[in-house]
């Protein structure tokens, strides 16, 4: 590259194109690796064979969570419950509705920061509404239903709510702190090069200068602190020869 304003602008917009590229590739890799290691280690009620599970009392031993499984049982009586057993090692997986397990991982501090991860539905259990055979409330509360699954109120609650977090996808959140640093750096390599010759050239002889000078007074305390030693030798030999006696 010429030594030239033209040349100095291309290197450092070299410098900061190659910087960002490597630092979207190791983010990629980084969020690759995070990926694979945190797979979800259970994924069917199969895989909770010898393991301890908890529930509600009303779905250990139902069709989908059957004992034939060998599982070890442990009941709770919500996910704040068991969630707690998790985070004590008490239990080993927890087996519940996946929109609360959603909740729990949004509101919860412990859950928000642990590696807990949520697998696949083993099941799909259908619910509903039941209501006395001549009860008032039937059209107003399926009118009221149809309006909120009409308008965004549902699906903003979902999003918000009662949707898992995608642990295993890359995270792309900007790290500002670091990329401030890094286009902080490249600017003043970028403004030093763009800097006049003379400024540049009286900046780096004021810096040669100055290592120079410390240099200098480094070299003269090594050789005051070596003419001292040879004096305390000196000195020393000459009492010890006064000292011993002639034989």
């Amino acid at each position: 590259i010429p030594v030239t304003p033209l040349g100095r602008v291309f290197a450092v917009v070299w410098m900061v194109l190659g910087l960002a590229l490597s630092s979207i590739l190791i983010g990629r890799m980084s969020a690759t690796f995070d990926a694979e290691t945190a797979s979800v280690p259970f994924n069917s009620a199969e895989e909770l064979a010898g393991k301890k599970v908890c529930s509600y009392a009303s779905s250990l031993g139902r069709w989908y969570l059957p004992e034939s499984v060998s599982y070890l049982p442990v009941i709770g009586e919500n996910i704040d419950e068991c969630g707690l057993m998790l985070e004590r090692g008490e239990v080993d997986a927890v087996v519940m509705e996946k929109q609360i397990m959603a909740y729990w991982m949004k509101s919860n501090v412990w859950a928000r920061q642990a590696p807990v991860l949520v697998g696949d539905a083993i099941a799909t259990v259908p619910m509903g509404l039941i209501f006395s055979q001549n009860s008032s409330v039937v059209e107003a509360v399926n009118e009221r239903m149809i309006r909120m699954f009409e308008s965004d109120v549902h699906r903003n609650i979902k999003d918000r709510w009662l949707k898992l977090p995608h642990r295993n996808e890359p995270n792309d959140e900007i790290q500002w702190p670091i990329v401030g640093t890094a286009i902080g750096c490249a600017l003043l390599y970028g403004c030093y090069q763009l800097l006049p010759r003379r400024w540049r050239m009286t900046a780096e002889v004021k810096a040669v200068t100055y290592a120079a000078a410390a240099a200098r007074k480094a070299s003269d305390s090594a050789c005051a602190c070596s003419v001292a030693v040879e004096s305390s030798i000196t000195a020393a030999q000459r009492a010890m020869q006064q000292m011993t006696p002639d034989i």
